[in-house]
């Protein structure tokens, strides 16, 4: 009933890190093609070596329980969460071996979510809804052809969870994912 305040720290590192490139092909008999596809989009992906990220987390989580104590039983198993997410350090090798901030869709410098959840008293329903707020970010990362980055705005997401256990070794689970049709997914 005290709840519960979390603080941790990571480092990950990523081998064989995947660079993708997209490239016009250009005109001409010496375009690597013998003149043809001129004007397509050539992707590639190469391994780039190694990445490392690092940042910490800090989430809290707290019944309600004992403030609903005036409100009968099945009211009380009321619970409320959230969490805070923070990169430090990002860096991915680039196309020349360079390490870099990568410039990755959907790579955030931060996020933080919260939600409420509800559990019957035998723990037979549960629901839960939470959300995410994204920071801006780079939708599509520069190409040789634009150096531009595109940048989506801060968003949030919407999911939910409803559970019923029909007994101690079957449950009935239904999940939905960003409820909000959040069009930055």
């Amino acid at each position: 009933s005290a709840g519960k305040l979390e603080f941790g720290w990571f480092r990950k590192t990523i081998t064989n890190y995947i660079i993708t490139t997209t490239d016009t092909i250009d005109p001409g008999d010496d375009n690597g093609f013998d003149g043809l596809y001129a004007g397509y989009l050539l992707n590639t992906q190469d391994n780039g070596g190694k990445g490392q990220f690092e940042g910490f987390e800090l989430s809290g989580r707290q019944s309600l329980r004992p403030y609903l104590k005036a409100l009968p039983e099945f009211i009380r198993g009321w619970e409320v969460f959230g969490g805070y997410n923070k990169n430090t350090k990002g860096e991915a090798p680039n196309r020349a071996g360079v390490l870099t901030k990568p410039l990755a869709p959907n790579f955030y410098d931060w996020n933080a979510n919260w939600g409420l959840s509800y559990m019957t008293p035998r723990r037979t329903l549960y629901v839960q809804v939470r959300t995410t707020i994204f920071p801006e970010a780079i939708v599509t990362a520069p190409s040789l052809t634009d150096l531009r980055p595109v940048y989506e705005s801060s968003h949030q997401r919407w999911d939910a969870t409803v559970r019923y256990t029909i007994s101690r070794a079957y449950s009935l689970e239904f999940n939905a994912a960003n409820i909000t049709d959040d069009s930055f997914l």
